[in-house]
């Protein structure tokens, strides 16, 4: 059916591929729709690992120990992010892993954002996704 919709370019397939299975998934009901819900948050928590963290362990190594940071904003959801203003000029890589000296956050993070403003009052705001169960790896 794939071929039948578009016999060759990549995106227009992938756009159709996702559109059928988001039909098919919002059809599902009961242990079958529970089912494919944990299974896609198992198949996010793999990706995450294996690309996200472990493609920046391998690449730089152990985490930032960004020591204090300055008003932390905790986001509630199931997901949680933080967000944070870092000392001084300090600069970092989009994507890294953080660590922060303070009780509220004692996880690993993902640099998930960041802003900066410049001038009298410079400053970099972090967003970054709280990696749950890491506070003792490192």
């Amino acid at each position: 059916m794939i071929d039948a919709h578009e016999p060759r370019r990549a995106l227009p397939r992938h756009d159709y591929r996702c559109a059928v299975l988001k039909e098919e998934l919002d059809a599902l009901t009961g242990q079958a729709r529970e089912f494919a819900d944990a299974f896609d948050a198992a198949d996010e928590l793999v990706e995450l690992a294996a690309s996200d963290v472990f493609g920046q362990l391998a690449v730089y190594g152990f985490p930032v120990n960004l020591g204090r940071v300055a008003e932390i904003d905790l986001e509630p959801g199931v997901t949680q992010y933080a967000s944070f203003t870092l000392p001084g000029d300090t600069w970092l890589e989009p994507g890294c892993l953080i660590r922060i000296d303070d009780s509220l956050i004692a996880d690993t993070m993902l640099m998930v954002g960041g802003s900066f403003s410049f001038g009298s009052t410079s400053r970099t705001r972090v967003r970054a996704r709280v990696l749950p169960g890491t506070s003792s790896v490192w």
